[in-house]
């Protein structure tokens, strides 16, 4: 790593800086800026990508880790759903949009019980679908990684493709924050 400090000019001691020089190589490739030798090597160096796949490995490795990172937009995703269901929500929106980057992605996957290790890609997406069919509720998940053409339709452990709202809320709720721990300095957290 000490090579790694003289090319960057910035101290890399351990994953996690190895996770952020590997996301701005990523980000300057996307972008197409040129790449000097040995960051193209690093993009394609399995010791740097294993040390990628274990820093997501670090945001899902507890039940708060998975709370914190991913467990709160899926909170607020859940209850939106919940106010389209009992009519509560103000504006008739057909659609809620979330945007985030790609460790969010990893996160809320990984909340979702869903996380196959794999980097995801910028244009990445998670499409969280709330369904009704001869009046009951579902849930229907689908992931587009940016490399495919059409999005991949996700399973939740223990719930078919189409899941009860009800069910998919049992299943991930040790997943999630509730709202005590959604609290700082004593006021609730506005998402």
């Amino acid at each position: 790593m000490f090579n790694l400090t003289m090319l960057t000019s910035v101290e890399i001691k351990d994953f996690m800086d190895m996770f952020q020089l590997f996301h701005k190589i990523k980000a300057m490739e996307s972008m197409n800026q040129s790449l000097s030798y040995w960051m193209k090597d690093i993009l394609s160096n399995d010791f740097f990508i294993n040390a990628v796949f274990l820093q997501y490995d670090f945001y899902k490795f507890t039940n708060w880790t998975r709370k914190v990172n991913g467990g709160s937009l899926v909170r607020k995703i859940i209850d939106d759903m919940i106010d389209k269901i009992e009519h509560n929500s103000i504006n008739r929106r057909k659609i809620f949009l979330y945007g985030s980057h790609e460790l969010f992605i990893a996160s809320v996957l990984q909340t979702l019980k869903i996380w196959k290790p794999h980097i995801p890609q910028y244009s990445s997406a998670i499409v969280i679908e709330l369904r009704e069919y001869r009046d009951k509720n579902f849930v229907k998940i689908l992931y587009y990684d940016g490399l495919q053409s059409i999005p991949k339709e996700m399973q939740i452990p223990g719930c078919p493709s189409l899941c009860p709202i009800s069910k998919f809320i049992q299943l991930i709720s040790d997943q999630l924050p509730n709202y005590n721990e959604m609290i700082c300095d004593d006021k609730p957290i506005k998402l």
